[in-house]
Formats: C-alpha cells, structure tokens, sequence
C-alpha cells in the first residue's frame, strides 16, 4: 500500500495553480511544458499466437514470448494547448532525454507558433 504524503497539497498546490495559469504564460511568452519518461518499454513476441475472446471469455495471451529488446519513451505534454510530444529512444541517460525533447518540443512548438527563440543554458532549455 502506498503511502500518503502528508504534505502532498502543499507540494502540489504550486504546480496546479501554473497549470491553471497555462494559457496566461503563453500569451505572455512563457510555455508551460510537463515533461516525463517512461523508461525501459519491453518489446515481446509470444512464442504461440493469441487466443481470441469467447463467450463469457477473455482473449488469452500466450505466458511464454521472446524478448525483442527494450525502448525509453520520452514524453511532453503542452498544458495551455494539450497537445503531447514524444519520443523513442534505444537508451536512458539525461542527455538522451535532454536532447531527444528538446528537439521534438522545439520543432513542434516553433512549427505551430514561430515566434519563441530558444534560449540553451546548462542542463536547461527555456523558450
């Protein structure tokens, strides 16, 4: 069972209130971007082919597969627009995540509103 933090409204009021404010930010000039990774997605053949759904039953997938390798699925989502961005990548560092989003954000983003120069500081992109 999980634990509840006792303090977790307190740590998130100021992340929802920016969320809230999305679309002030960005007619401001600020871009407010939720950023996360979902690291090592296995890829997997079964080694018999899937059981399709019966009548009161459930589709049946095979127990035993074959391991295809793994992914790192990096992801952004664009509060003030909903919209979501991501990426593959065949490994996991900070650079990887890094450099992978900052590419997929920074041409989408400049594609759709063309007027945000990217500014590259250490270990930061801010547009």
């Amino acid at each position: 069972m999980h634990r509840i933090d006792d303090n977790f409204v307190a740590k998130a009021t100021p992340i929802l209130k920016l969320y809230a404010q999305a679309q002030f930010f960005i007619q401001a000039g600020f871009w407010v971007v939720c950023v996360d990774e979902k690291t090592s997605i296995q890829a997997r053949e079964g080694l018999h082919p899937n059981k399709g759904a019966g009548v009161k039953q459930p589709v049946h997938f095979a127990a035993r597969y074959v391991r295809k390798g793994a992914t790192h699925l990096f992801a952004a989502l664009s509060v003030a627009e909903g919209l979501i961005y991501g990426c593959c990548h065949p490994t996991k560092t900070f650079l990887d995540f890094q450099s992978k989003l900052a590419t997929v954000l920074l041409y989408n983003y400049l594609i759709i509103h063309k007027t945000f120069k990217p500014i590259f500081k250490k270990n930061c992109l801010c547009i």
